[in-house]
């Protein structure tokens, strides 16, 4: 039987840390959320290394440990609280909302083939943890979004959710429609249903418009939606590097033997070709 290894960041230990950090920050009341917490990790940990695993998804299970219980030490140390409305507290064996979503997040990033969303997936339990205003029904939502996303429509989303002028791309100021498969080829086109797709979710818009008043998708003209910066933010999408996001934003790009001859734009902004 293939079981999860956890090294320096067995259950017991992740517990304990999550619990004693907790009750620090947050006084008497943050250390029943802190001792809430740090229990259903613990168990989660101890439930999934008794499990049967390949070895990739013991790979991405450590993987997925590691950025969660990381990520809410580095919270508690900015001085931010565990949520205390209740969502970690109920009966054993995984019958509370906390602990339920643990289970679901462990078990998407255990699942991806790309493993590049298994730190932007785990990230969701840390938003969760740490936001009461974020439901039950809109954390598991957000689950099963980012799990049916490619890891290259969430560089799309980071794209757009961060300062576009940091990327100095050259997106064309234009309707796919015009152009010719064999012109644009076959990466633009698929970038281009990826929009389509993210703005048919209402993650991206168009000049705050909706889905049903727009028929076209032109890429220089799309902004992130308010759908969309939830999902940026629990996420993590700010994380994702420079590097990652040109390359899934590169087929979008503008070039000169398109032929097209009107005037192009970055993100709006006339630069002629």
């Amino acid at each position: 039987m293939n079981k999860l290894e956890l090294g320096n960041k067995g259950a017991g230990i992740v517990g304990g840390v999550i619990g004693a950090a907790v009750g620090l920050v947050g006084g008497p009341a943050g250390s029943i959320a802190g001792g809430a917490v740090g229990s259903i990790v613990a168990d989660a940990l101890k439930d999934f290394a008794e499990r049967t695993l390949s070895s990739r998804e013991r790979v991405r299970l450590d993987s997925a440990t590691s950025y969660i219980a990381d990520g809410i030490e580095q919270e508690l140390t900015a001085g931010r609280v565990v949520r205390q409305d209740g969502f970690f507290e109920g009966d054993a064996n995984f019958t509370n909302k906390g602990a339920e979503l643990l289970e679901g997040v462990l078990l998407k990033c255990k699942a991806q083939y790309q493993e590049k969303k298994v730190r932007l997936i785990a990230n969701i339990f840390r938003s969760v943890a740490f936001d009461a205003s974020i439901s039950a029904q809109a954390a598991y939502q957000m689950l099963n979004f980012a799990d049916n996303l490619t890891y290259q429509q969430m560089c799309i989303i980071a794209f757009y959710g961060r300062k576009l002028e940091d990327f100095g791309l050259r997106l064309f100021n234009d309707r796919f429609h015009i152009y010719k498969a064999e012109a644009i080829g076959l990466d633009t086109w698929a970038s281009a249903r990826d929009l389509l797709e993210l703005f048919r979710q209402e993650i991206l818009t168009a000049g705050g418009n909706s889905f049903f008043e727009h028929t076209v998708i032109n890429p220089s003209n799309l902004s992130i939606a308010p759908r969309g910066e939830v999902a940026f933010k629990m996420l993590g999408l700010d994380k994702v590097s420079t590097a990652d996001i040109s390359e899934a934003m590169r087929p979008l790009e503008y070039h000169d033997c398109w032929g097209i001859s009107k005037e192009n734009t970055v993100n709006g902004v006339d630069v002629g070709v």
